[in-house]
Parts: C-alpha cells; structure tokens; sequence
C-alpha cells in the first residue's frame, strides 16, 4: 500500500513539474518579447539593462533544463550563470569581485572533478 502511494504521488509530482516547466518556457518566451521589443525596437538602448535582462533569460532557460535533466550538472550550470550575472551587474568592491570570481572557479571545479554524469561520458 505504501509503495502503491509512493509510485502515485511520484508521478503526480513528475506531471506537475512538467506542467510548470512549460509554464515557465511560455514566461521565458514572453519576456524575450518584452526585451526584444524595449530594447531593440526603440531608439533607447542601455547596454546594462539589456545584459541583465537577457541573462536573466538564461538562467530561466538553465532551471528549466534543471528541472527536466534532474542532474548535479545542470544546478551546478544554474549557479554558475546566477554567479556570473551577479558579476557582470552588480558593481562590486575589489574585495567583493575575487570573492564572486573564486565562487564561480570553485563551482566549475565542482563541475569538472565532482560531477557523476562528466566522469560517465569519459569512462565509454
């Protein structure tokens, strides 16, 4: 009776998380709309917003390939393009920017040495 109930509530939770991945592809393609059409279309075109928006869609784009691939891989590729947004954006102190740049060379290192799927690709 349990392992019936376990299997069930594991497949509900698997069509629900189906169901908001598309959802969030459908935001994702309308806010690349809404980018597309305040930055590129009009004459006034700040640089900064327009990177930050559109990373801002890359990270989308990473959690949804997260929540389909169910990998160490893919949330490690999560943080590592949340990090590098926050470099590119954010204006930091001297101190503040080594401290983000080392956070990100650690989670590539992370990537490399510690992922599981990496280490299978190899091996075949």
């Amino acid at each position: 009776m349990k392992l019936l109930l376990r299997s069930k509530i594991s497949l509900v939770a698997s069509y629900v998380e189906i169901i908001l991945s598309v959802l969030l592809v459908l935001g994702i393609s309308y806010s690349l709309m809404q980018v597309i059409h305040n930055n590129i279309l009009y004459q006034y075109f700040n640089y900064e917003i327009f990177l930050a928006d559109v990373l801002k869609l890359i990270i989308g784009v990473e959690f949804v390939k997260m929540l389909c691939k169910h990998s160490l891989g893919s949330a490690i590729d999560v943080l590592i393009f949340a990090a590098a947004r926050k470099i590119v954006i954010a204006h930091y102190t001297g101190n503040e920017l080594v401290l983000a740049v080392v956070s990100v060379a650690i989670l590539f290192v992370v990537r490399k040495y510690f992922n599981y799927d990496n280490k299978k690709k190899y091996v075949e």
